[in-house]
Order: structure tokens, then sequence, then C-alpha cells
């Protein structure tokens, strides 16, 4: 019961931040949906290695549209989490870049997130400082980002900071 517990709250957690139901959401997909549902669980559940192997697997198939930019967004989150932004940073890119052509502004902010974090992780903090900024900016002046991203944004933005020493 637990376990069916989760999964109906991640589904209807991805369905909403898709911009669909939780029916409309399996509805629309084709073979991997469930794949792409144990992938976002494994993401959740801190299981990166094999998070980021599912979400590889799904871009190797037929996955498109906001799906594929959730799963790239995914894929770019589980990589940041096993310190390996070389590889993070293109996935971060691309989910950005399909969410902002979408619309979607509050799914391409938390992409732009995890392109600083793969910057950061490259040693990139100027990068990291810039995309940081940005999403800061954003946020003020009245886009669609969550207080929980303003506040990860806030401390990874004190981090880079601090790891550059400017601690003011």
């Amino acid at each position: 019961p637990v376990a069916l517990a989760a999964v109906d709250l991640a589904l209807w957690d991805r369905a909403g931040k898709l911009g669909t139901t939780a029916a409309g959401l399996l509805g629309a997909l084709e073979d991997g949906a469930w794949t792409s549902l144990e992938a976002d669980l494994a993401l959740a559940s801190g299981a990166w290695p094999e998070a980021a192997d599912r979400y590889r697997a799904l871009l190797d198939g037929a996955v498109v549209g906001p799906v594929r930019a959730a799963v790239q967004a995914g894929l770019a989150e589980a990589l940041c989490r096993l310190d390996r932004g070389r590889e993070a940073l293109p996935a971060a890119l691309a989910a950005a870049g399909a969410f902002e052509q979408l619309g979607m502004a509050d799914r391409a902010a938390e992409a732009r997130y995890w392109q600083a974090c793969a910057a950061y992780l490259m040693d990139a903090a100027a990068d990291a400082r810039t995309v940081l900024l940005d999403l800061l900016e954003r946020s003020r002046t009245g886009s669609a980002i969550s207080p929980d991203l303003q506040l990860r944004v806030l401390i990874a933005l004190g981090s880079t900071e601090g790891r550059e020493g400017h601690a003011e």
C-alpha cells in the first residue's frame, strides 16, 4: 500500500508539472510510461545511478515533447547528484531549451538550476553564478519560479560565492 501511494503521488505530481492529469499522462504516453515513472521514483528515493540509467534508456527510445524534456531534466539532476557535471550539462541545457519552447517557464527554470549545478561541479563558478543570478532576477520580477526553487537558488548562489571566497 505504501509503495502504491508513492506511485500515485509521483504520477499525480509529474502529471501536474506537465500540465495534464494522471489519466491523461498514462493515456498519452506510449511504451515506457511506467519506466519513466520508475526513473522518477528512483531519483526521488536517492537511487541516482539507477535513475540515470533509466533516463538514458528512455532517451534512447521514442519519448517526445514535454515528456522528453522531463526525462532530460531528470537525467541532469541525477548526474549532478552523482557529481558528474560534465555529463549533466548537455541534458540540463536540452531540457531548459525544450521547456522554454513549450512555454513551460517553471520547468525551464528548474532545468536551468541543474545547468548551474553542472557548471559549479565543473569548476565554472562564473557560469554558475550567471545562471543563478538570472534565475533570482526572474523570481523577483514575477516569473513562475516556485518558492522552493527560489530558496535553492539562493543557497546555491551562497555556495558559489563562498567557494570563490566572496562570503560577503
